[in-house]
């Protein structure tokens, strides 16, 4: 059964973040003071009056975000993406993880994943899981980034789930957390869609960026880049091979926060694949880029696919709103690659 969320509840406090967009890569940001607000969600509905209290102090929040912090660094400095494993779960240790084998395959320098505490919120409810939202401000040569974090239940740790940066030319305004709000879910009915809903959506429109009816998507940087990407590749190949593109949900758990704003904020992955075939007998193809790092032979003999994880953080409107659907940031890194040389041309040796 679906959950039902009031995104418009009484608003007694909030801590606010404020964010914006830039396109730098770098990872490093200027720490600065930041607000704490934590609430149990317990509310009395016959007086309509809410119920604060704490469940994270700075303090705590400071002990969580340097306990991850440390398995970070201790990773980067052995290159062992096993270490991640400790703090990081679901898409955040699936990306950082991407990451490294990245840097590893293409003997490039992995940038530092470094996490400045800006302004944090906390919710928690009765029940579990329980949700720690980190931000990092932007500058003026370095991205905002927004981290997610998880408890799953009172004896664990809080886990680093979901990040992005902030993608360039976007800000958000007033992402705080309600008092008494919930974790937002993934079939949760509160928005316009459930964010499940949006994410199958996404995914949809990847593929089929000209539909009308997946449009609802606004401040979007990266399917004009994906579907610029795929164009120019069908262009590269189009005299000897073909490229197909798919894309579709994770299994990734799909977690986030209501907002004071009334919006939901979430975090969710997709996972998308690009596949290079050679259809012209005796021709020759190539792949190029990243990708052909992963491969100890690039040239395409029959089918050679690129498996993506892409990790987004969604800002959905309430129920009844004519706002659409925002795009906060993005992640994206290659997981895999893989070939199939016997789907070679026909008529080829």
């Amino acid at each position: 059964m679906k959950t039902k969320a009031n995104w418009t509840a009484l608003i007694v406090g909030v801590a606010a973040l404020s964010l914006s967009g830039c396109a730098p890569d770098s990872r490093e940001v200027t720490a600065q003071s930041y607000e704490v607000l934590a609430t149990d969600g317990q509310s009395n509905a016959m007086s309509g009056e809410i119920a604060a209290a704490p469940v994270l102090d700075e303090a705590q929040i400071r002990k969580i975000v340097a306990g991850v912090q440390d398995v970070l660094d201790s990773a980067q400095e052995s290159g062992d993406p096993a270490v991640l494993s400790e703090r990081l779960t679901g898409s955040a240790l699936a990306m950082r993880t991407a990451e490294m084998v990245r840097a590893q395959k293409t003997g490039k320098e992995l940038a530092p994943l470094e996490i400045e505490i800006n302004v944090a919120s906390a919710t928690v409810a009765q029940s579990f899981p329980r949700t720690l939202l980190v931000g990092s401000s932007a500058s003026a040569d370095d991205p905002a980034e927004v981290f997610l974090f998880t408890q799953a239940d009172a004896k664990s740790d809080y886990m680093l789930e979901n990040w992005v940066r902030v993608v360039g030319g976007n800000s958000i305004h007033g992402v705080a957390i309600d008092e008494g709000s919930q974790t937002l879910t993934a079939d949760d009915e509160g928005g316009i869609m459930s964010p499940d809903e949006v994410v199958q959506m996404y995914a949809s429109f990847l593929k089929d960026p000209d539909n009308a009816d997946f449009q609802v998507f606004v401040d979007d940087t990266f399917s004009p880049k994906q579907r610029e990407e795929i164009t120019q590749l069908r262009t590269a190949v189009e005299q000897v091979g073909t490229i197909g593109f798919d894309a579709w949900p994770s299994d990734y758990p799909v977690t986030g926060v209501t907002l004071a704003s009334g919006e939901g904020l979430f975090a969710a992955s997709l996972k998308t694949s690009t596949t290079y075939q050679r259809t012209v007998a005796d021709s020759k193809m190539a792949v190029g880029g990243t990708a052909a790092s992963y491969l100890d032979n690039a040239d395409v003999i029959g089918t050679v696919t690129v498996n993506y994880l892409v990790n987004f953080f969604f800002l959905l409107p309430p129920q009844d709103s004519q706002e659409s659907i925002r795009i906060v940031g993005v992640e994206r890194a290659i997981e895999s690659v893989s070939r199939d040389d016997a789907a070679k041309p026909e008529g080829e040796e």
